[in-house]
């Protein structure tokens, strides 16, 4: 698969919700590719500084070292992590960097869902990553709900970057075609 970059350099915008611990070390080595130029654009702070991990009992202090270029949307401090994580700030500075490749984290979160917008709407390649499976039950609402709505998501992304078997499975079982798997780790 080959790109059209500016260049001979090819730019990629990851958007994710906030800094993870484990994928952090994924982006540095991303960013030292030859001919990449990445940004990840995060939604919040979360996980910067400590916190009480109420399920643990115990407080929870990642060594985080970002040292790639990123950027955190506007209202990052103190934004919580959940399905509604978003940021209208997003398109702008999307916008700013210009890139050739967005790479979203799945399409649960609403900043992901406006990722995938901007992308599409301008022309972007977008590039989808999640550890989604099928190996959960889930409830008949929730399935027939994915039936009829995911095929028309999953229609956006170019490439999906799988993890393993059960992930592409996944993608198979909404119509997703093999030469649009590649396979990748995940950093865990």
């Amino acid at each position: 698969m080959s790109l059209q970059v500016k260049q001979n350099r090819t730019r990629v915008a990851v958007v994710v919700s906030h800094p993870i611990q484990h994928f952090c070390p994924q982006y540095s080595s991303w960013s030292r590719l030859p001919g990449v130029d990445l940004k990840v654009f995060f939604a919040s702070k979360h996980g910067l500084s400590p916190y009480h991990d109420i399920n643990f009992g115990t407080e929870v202090r990642w060594n985080l070292t970002l040292d790639f270029d990123h950027f955190f949307l506007p209202g990052a401090e103190g934004k919580p992590v959940d399905k509604d994580t978003d940021s209208s700030g997003l398109e702008t500075s999307l916008a700013a960097f210009d890139p050739d490749v967005v790479i979203c984290y799945g399409y649960a979160q609403k900043l992901q869902r406006r990722a995938i917008a901007w992308a599409k709407g301008r022309g972007k390649r977008l590039f989808m990553i999640s550890d989604s499976e099928l190996r959960h039950r889930r409830s008949w609402p929730v399935r027939l709900a994915k039936k009829l709505v995911l095929p028309t998501v999953l229609r956006k992304p170019d490439v999906f970057l799988t993890v393993g078997d059960a992930n592409e499975a996944y993608y198979r079982n909404y119509g997703i075609g093999d030469h649009r798997l590649v396979r990748t780790f995940f950093p865990i």
